[in-house]
Order: structure tokens, then sequence, then C-alpha cells
């Protein structure tokens, strides 16, 4: 795309704002039709808010769970999954609210923010990719199929963000008391990793309903299967969809609303990947404390459920 002339860049930075105030209108009302509270999905405070709330509302579930755990593949992932989001989120505020930073700045801040964001997103995949891997038996041949497309798949995802962040640039902000960088020349191939990764989380999603299906069929613990399987599906259902929403907000909306929902979809997909760990967890130790058996797992890892979601390589 051409770079923008500084008429157009104010011109666009207005649609933006009414583009905002659209987005604040949508809100959740209670039953009187009160409104109670609105949240702008373009706002870096409501991705921040995201995060910590859900980091508030399961504080104790991690610190039971996972603190007090042994050290673990899984351990390690789930710090990583859960903490990086901030990183990620307090560099997109810099980002945007910074009245101080050159163009150049802005650039290689993006650039930072890009390769980060991108590494996260592919850790919480990988917890998606485990558990998976995991209610398939853990079999050899499946290992080494998974691990391809995992690796074929995020190789794929970090070559279009090279092309993509070589055809960005940023520009001095017009009204810097209201917007730090301001993004001038973007490109739609960032769209490709929404794509693929839909693709990947339809491969899974697949995967874990035929598993599901078997799960059901032949009975068994029903807590523990819906954690494993039911919540997995709904989980994927939750990124596949919001993977699509950008895509459409990448391909249609104006340069300056590209990232309207990438780091609320990256704080989404780090919570939801955290929640399938501490739900693991949590009903594999009800399972243990009552000596609840476990009958019609026997295609999944016992060992990893019964370790809470421990990832045992050997």
């Amino acid at each position: 795309m051409e770079p923008l002339s500084n008429l157009q860049l104010r011109s666009e930075l207005v649609n933006g704002v009414e583009w905002t105030r659209l987005v604040n209108r949508c809100c959740f009302d209670n039953d009187r039709g009160n409104s109670t509270t609105v949240l702008s999905l373009s706002s870096p405070h409501s991705r921040n808010f995201t995060q910590v709330l859900d980091w508030i509302l399961t504080f104790d579930l991690e610190v039971s769970l996972i603190w007090k755990s042994r050290w673990s593949t899984t351990k390690v992932l789930y710090f990583l999954a859960r903490y990086l989001p901030f990183v990620d989120c307090a560099l997109g505020l810099y980002h945007q609210f910074s009245s101080t930073l050159p163009a150049g700045s802005c650039q290689r801040l993006y650039e930072a923010q890009a390769w980060l964001f991108g590494a996260g997103a592919a850790l919480v995949e990988l917890i998606f990719t485990l558990r998976t891997w995991a209610v398939w038996g853990k079999g050899k041949r499946f290992t080494y199929i998974l691990l391809a497309i995992f690796c074929a798949m995020w190789s794929a995802v970090f070559v279009i963000d090279h092309f993509y962040l070589k055809a960005t640039s940023h520009t001095t902000s017009p009204i810097p008391q209201f917007i730090g960088c301001v993004m001038s020349v973007s490109s739609s191939i960032l769209s490709a990793d929404y794509v693929l990764l839909m693709l990947y989380d339809a491969c899974l999603l697949s995967l874990m309903i035929i598993r599901g299906v078997s799960a059901f069929r032949c009975g068994g613990d029903a807590h523990l299967m819906r954690v494993v399987y039911s919540d997995g599906i709904i989980y994927y259902i939750y990124v596949w969809i919001l993977s699509l929403l950008n895509v459409f907000v990448i391909t249609k909306l104006p340069i300056e609303l590209q990232t309207l929902m990438m780091l609320m979809a990256r704080v989404i997909h780090a919570v939801l990947a955290c929640r399938v760990v501490l739900h693991i967890r949590e009903q594999a130790q009800v399972q243990q404390q009552g000596g609840l058996q476990r009958q019609g797992l026997t295609y999944a890892s016992t060992t990893w459920l019964a370790r809470g979601g421990e990832i045992e390589m050997a």
C-alpha cells in the first residue's frame, strides 16, 4: 500500500475515532435494560483488564495447582502462556500512547512486539497441541505427524510475519496528545497468519471430536471427560471465531484499525490455554482425593491425566 499523505492520515484517524465510538456502544445490559458495563474491544485498557481479571479469578487455583507442583514441561508452558501477555499489553500501551517516540522507534517497537506476540501465540498453541497429543495416546507415528504439522504451520507464520513487517512503516502522529505511534503503511498479508491458525485449529478440533465421540460411547468418568473433551472442543471454537474476526478486520477495515482485535484475541487465546491446564489439574486432583475411577479413558494418557496434565516426554 502507498504511504498516506498528512491530509489522508488525518482523515483516516477521524474515521478510526468514529469506528472506536461505534465499538464503544457495545454494552452488556442487565435485565432492566440499564447499561452496566461499557467495554471497548479496541481499547488496550480492556485487553489488560481481561488478562488481569482472569488472573485474579484463577490465582488461588494457580497457586495450589501450578506453583506448588513439581517443575515440568506443562508448568513452564503455563507460566509463559500466562505472563507473556502482560508484556504484550505493556508494549501495546506504550506503542499506542507514547507521544515522544519518533517514527523509526515506533517501527522497531512494533516489530519487537510482533515477534514476541507470535512466539507467545505459538507457545499457547503448543499447550492445545500437547493436550490433543495426550488424548490420542502419544503414539510414535502420531507424534511425528503432529510435530511436523506444528513446525510447518508456525514456520509459515513466521515467514509471513517477516514479509508483513517489511511492508509496514510508521509516521509521526499528527495529534500526539491523543495518539502515539501511527502506522502509515501496512499489508493484508497478515490475515494469512490467522487463516493458517484457523486451519490448524480446525485440524486439532477434528481430532478432539473424533476422540471425544469414542470416549462418550465407551463411557467412563463423565467429569474428567467433560474437562478433557467438551471444554477443549469449546475452546477451539472460541479461538477459531476470534481468528475469523481478525481476518475480517485486517482485510476490510482501514490501516489504523488492523490491530483492533489482535491483542484482544492474543489475551483470550492465552486465557483459554491456561484454563485448559487448570481445569484438567483441578479435576485430576478431585479424582485422586475422592478415589474416583477413570474407566473408558484407555485411549488417553492415564499418566498425563492422573498428574493433572504434566507432559512426560519419555
